[in-house]
């Protein structure tokens, strides 16, 4: 009977011990439950940031561009007046009615203050295009 009663004590312990570890197991789900949440809380508020984001870097590239097009239309008109200046100051051939103004000098980008050689006279171009 004593071991009959030992069986049984230890029979009723493993079931308390079982009903303990599932309620603890209980509580541990719903703290997952409740980390997962905020986890999925957390991603679509990165989802949604990452969407404005990538809209923002949209439109700073489209701002690039336009600006990138508004420097070669200046590049492209310089070019045009050094052209127009070559032709009208420089051609000893054509009388012109104007007098000559001094020549603009058009530096490369970085190259401010620095001291260029003179210019030395190339042969006569003709522009008709222009």
């Amino acid at each position: 009977m004593k071991e009959d009663n030992k069986l049984l004590d230890a029979i009723i312990d493993l079931g308390v011990g079982m009903k303990e570890l599932r309620e603890e197991m209980k509580g541990m789900r719903t703290d997952i439950n409740t980390q997962l949440g905020e986890l999925n809380h957390r991603v679509d508020k990165l989802e949604k940031q990452q969407a404005r984001t990538n809209m923002e870097l949209g439109e700073i590239r489209l701002t690039f561009i336009q600006y990138a097009d508004a420097i070669e239309k200046v590049i492209d008109h310089e070019t045009r007046i050094v052209r127009l200046e070559e032709a009208t100051f420089d051609n000893d051939n054509k009388k012109s009615a104007m007098a000559k103004e001094p020549e603009a000098e058009y530096l490369p980008a970085g190259r401010q203050g620095k001291k260029k050689k003179p210019r030395q006279k190339s042969k006569k171009k003709s522009y008709k295009g222009i």
